[in-house]
């Protein structure tokens, strides 16, 4: 998941500017373009069996 976001964001960040980055990736998260690690365990925020990648828009 951090390797996904991490290219995603280079990526972003190598077709934006200064002054638009921030926007881009914000329209990113939005969108559901990046990812998260949803069922985490509730004491060490580690993956569980039941964890997924889920898109950042849900």
């Amino acid at each position: 998941m951090d390797l996904f976001n991490n290219q995603k964001g280079r990526n972003i960040a190598g077709n934006s500017n200064l002054l638009t980055v921030y926007e881009n990736v914000q329209t990113q998260l939005n969108t559901g373009f990046l990812m998260y690690l949803n069922n985490l365990a509730t004491t060490t925020n580690r993956a569980t069996q039941n964890s997924i990648l889920t898109p950042t828009n849900q």
